[in-house]
């Protein structure tokens, strides 16, 4: 692997894709929308302004690609979620990318995935049943999935899929784990939550991005991936690890909420094709990746 293309660059899992990809000499050519001060400057990176809706378009000089990462996505929290029109948008816009990967020659597609395909899977062809809203999102996903699976195969393109539940310094402060830790630093005395007796999986963020490197150099073709760490776990667990590394003196009021989603089971959470495909370990614990986003979340956002 020596020349690739990362779309959503400057955001924050593809921005430490970046960084993991020139670290191991690899030419990237990166496409992002807005403002890339996150990005280095490095003699092997090259950035492209460029919006999802003008991939269509989209005509440079970049040929002869190995992998082309996929993580431009809008709307993948808060309201944009729920927002059928943007998701629909969101289909044509990865096809749109499929396409692109293919006139520039690129060999491999990689795609970022969510759990919420599987969570869609698992609650929406039920019958009788009403899901929530933000399955909308979860469809979108599994659609742009199957679709750019389908279509690689004609085309020519090798074709990989991930589920991603990265989380560390630079992610979105909003989403739960950051969340959680700036609700605990700022001393709150009591965290309410629903029983958060789902199973989760996180990966900190340096690992996410080795193992989308990974996935690129070695995954097999038409094959989906998680990247977990192998040992998921509820997620009242993780919320009271993070109190006791953080040393939080809250209450932890489980049980406060109702949960609306779905529950996975633990065997959706297998990664040991990821582990024996292309070799990846963790090597950031949850313990310390929480201690090292804490200290980014004091030093920026408190």
């Amino acid at each position: 692997m020596k020349n690739v293309v990362v779309t959503g660059a400057n955001g924050f899992i593809g921005s430490a894709l970046v960084h993991e990809l020139l670290n191991h000499g690899i030419r990237v050519n990166a496409l992002v929308r807005g403002r890339f001060n996150n990005l280095p400057r490095h003699k092997n990176l090259k950035i492209y302004q460029v919006s999802l809706d003008k991939f269509d378009t989209f005509d440079c000089e970049i040929k002869d690609i190995d992998v082309f990462y996929h993580l431009a996505w809008e709307g993948s929290s808060g309201e944009g979620r729920s927002n059928p029109m943007l998701q629909i948008t969101n289909i044509k816009w990865t096809m749109d990318s499929l396409y692109l990967a293919e006139r520039m020659g690129a060999k491999r597609f990689v795609g970022a995935g969510s759990l919420m395909e599987k969570e869609v899977l698992h609650d929406v062809p039920v019958m009788e049943n009403k899901p929530s809203d933000v399955s909308v999102y979860g469809t979108a996903k599994l659609s742009s999935h199957y679709m750019t699976k389908a279509v690689s195969a004609k085309i020519g393109i090798e074709h990989l899929w991930c589920y991603l539940t990265a989380y560390g310094i630079g992610d979105n402060p909003h989403r739960f784990v950051c969340a959680t830790i700036k609700k605990m630093l700022e001393g709150k005395k009591v965290l309410q939550f629903t029983k958060a007796d789902q199973y989760y999986d996180f990966v900190y963020i340096t690992d996410t991005a080795r193992a989308l490197y990974l996935l690129g150099a070695k995954g097999k073709p038409f094959c989906a991936y998680n990247i977990g760490s192998g040992s998921p776990n509820k997620l009242n667990y993780y919320i009271t690890e993070m109190k006791k590394v953080l040393n939080a003196d809250c209450e932890l009021d489980f049980g406060a909420y109702e949960y609306k989603g779905i529950y996975l089971p633990k065997e959706e959470f297998e990664c040991a094709d990821l582990q024996n495909d292309t070799g990846f370990r963790c090597n950031i614990a949850y313990e310390d990746g929480i201690i090292q986003t804490s200290q980014w979340l004091r030093s920026s956002i408190l």
